[in-house]
């Protein structure tokens, strides 16, 4: 950690920082998802990826974009599958993170720290520097839930 002429600065996330954690969230999404395993096929499928923002900005409070999938035009035999349509299986999982100290969260993903380094002629510079994950810093402020039901009601099922 940082000696005493550095001073760790916990700015608020860049936008590029706050891309990692997503990324970081969505992995950890994926690979707890058994549906999507190996031994598992699909010759019909369609998903829903929603992403919501809450900043905390008031000029910007929250934000949202949507991705729905395309259905494949180089399987002509097989027909897209209508979300949420008759005979299609409906789940859902959502992953939520509350970011309450930004450097926590850099150290957990492994993201470079901002320090305020005092030069020896008074200056002071900021370097970024990658700590080692400790071993009790844990999953942070994450919820990974069911939403199946959300996902359900949305598809009008």
């Amino acid at each position: 950690m940082p000696t005493m002429r550095e001073t760790a600065i916990n700015k608020p996330l860049s936008g590029l920082e706050l891309r990692d954690l997503i990324r970081a969230d969505m992995e950890r999404l994926l690979a707890n998802e058994g549906s999507l395993s190996a031994h598992i096929a699909y010759g019909r499928v369609g998903y829903q990826l929603i992403l919501r923002l809450q900043t905390g900005n008031p000029m910007m409070p929250a934000t949202e974009i949507e991705l729905k999938s395309k259905p494949r035009v180089d399987i002509p035999a097989l027909e897209p599958v209508p979300l949420g349509g008759e005979g299609v299986t409906t789940g859902g999982t959502t992953v939520q993170r509350t970011v309450t100290s930004p450097n926590s969260e850099r150290v957990r993903e492994g993201l470079p720290v901002p320090i305020e380094v005092r030069q020896q002629d008074g200056t002071k510079t900021v370097e970024k520097i990658v700590y080692p994950k400790p071993a009790d810093i844990g999953e942070g402020n994450v919820v990974v839930a069911d939403s199946t039901a959300d996902a359900k009601a949305a598809f009008g099922r």
